[in-house]
């Protein structure tokens, strides 16, 4: 129930519906019964602010930035039993991370 809740209002704040003359008859367009449409309307006008709040403050929408690069490169090309073995291995790695309104910028 919860999940759902919340599903509702982030798309309500992805859509920018701000006023309950907008919202109450999108919840009851989808079947809603009209007591849990003013719930969640009501619930919505009152709190939306907040929820936009924290919304922001989870950065949502935003994309993944590059945290570091890390790589290292293995050569074979032979071996006292393998004289002629040509053999190379590779990994890396590049971790990501969201990035905070509040964090500075690295250059």
């Amino acid at each position: 129930m919860l999940d759902a809740v919340t599903y509702i209002y982030e798309q309500a704040a992805y859509s920018n519906i701000s006023s309950a003359e907008k919202f109450a008859p999108l919840l009851t367009a989808t079947g809603l019964q009209p007591p849990k449409v003013t719930a969640l309307t009501t619930s919505w006008v009152e709190g939306r602010e907040l929820f936009l709040t924290k919304l922001r403050d989870q950065t949502l929408g935003t994309p993944l930035v590059l945290d570091d690069v890390q790589w290292r490169l293995q050569m074979t090309l032979g071996s006292a039993t393998l004289s002629k073995t040509k053999q190379m291995n590779g990994w890396y790695t590049a971790p990501l991370h969201h990035h905070h309104h509040h964090s500075p910028d690295l250059i």
